[in-house]
């Protein structure tokens, strides 16, 4: 189904008679965004038509994602040393939230059912979500934006398990998320959660247990929280 545009010409007064022209209307043709995206052009379109397509395919602006990572090579361009690393973790973290939303997916008709206490949906959802969410976050190398992203995640999932819409945390503005959060057990933040899991680490690593080892784009993190507690 296609859009059509109407564009209308008023006619012009001929001053020596006093009488008006006749007006005109031109209609206009806008094509849907996913023309744009066809694999390939019917044989009728010529070949003008096909390559004013194609520039304007080149012309339009980019997606939100696109910008995104766009800005996240722009920012540490200047510090070749840090951006694999940084990149790597923006990447580590989008694919744990797709682990973690895969995993909730999974588990929904689990966390529907009523005669289920709240407090074992708790601990299935920590040990198995939250888990997936969060595996290898002791070498990450976090942003701020890196925690909204993850808090969304988190609290987005104990307001389904709960039964809570975005609609009624709009309208009651007493529900915060230390509010949603106690709710459900009073379970942690997320940063709570990264600082255990980093702290865990460091407490092997000084316990000198051979199994546990620094990753190394977590060395950053070490010598923060290193300094921190001398």
């Amino acid at each position: 189904m296609f859009m059509f545009g109407v564009e209308m010409h008023t006619g012009k007064r001929d001053y020596a008679t006093g009488i008006f022209s006749i007006p005109k209307t031109e209609a206009v043709y806008f094509p849907r965004r996913s023309f744009w995206y066809q694999e390939a052009l019917s044989a009728c379109v010529a070949e003008e038509d096909a390559a004013a397509i194609a520039s304007e395919t080149d012309n339009e602006p980019e997606t939100q994602r696109e910008r995104r990572q766009n800005t996240e090579q722009a920012i540490y361009a200047a510090h070749p040393n840090t951006q694999p690393i940084v990149l790597e973790d923006c990447e580590a973290i989008r694919s744990r939230i797709a682990k973690a939303n895969a995993a909730f997916a999974c588990l929904v008709m689990f966390f529907k059912r009523k005669e289920i206490k709240l407090d074992y949906k708790k601990k299935i959802f920590e040990g198995i979500c939250v888990n997936l969410l969060l595996l290898g976050c002791e070498s990450w190398a976090l942003r701020v934006d890196h925690i909204r992203d993850l808090e969304v995640w988190l609290h987005t999932a104990i307001r389904k398990i709960l039964g809570i819409t975005i609609y009624q945390v709009m309208d009651d503005h007493s529900l915060k998320n230390d509010t949603i959060r106690k709710m459900f057990g009073d379970i942690n933040c997320i940063q709570t959660m990264i600082d255990v899991q980093q702290m865990k680490l460091l407490g092997d690593m000084i316990q000198g247990k051979k199994h546990q080892q620094c990753p190394m784009s977590g060395k950053a993190n070490v010598n923060r929280f290193l300094r921190e507690s001398s």
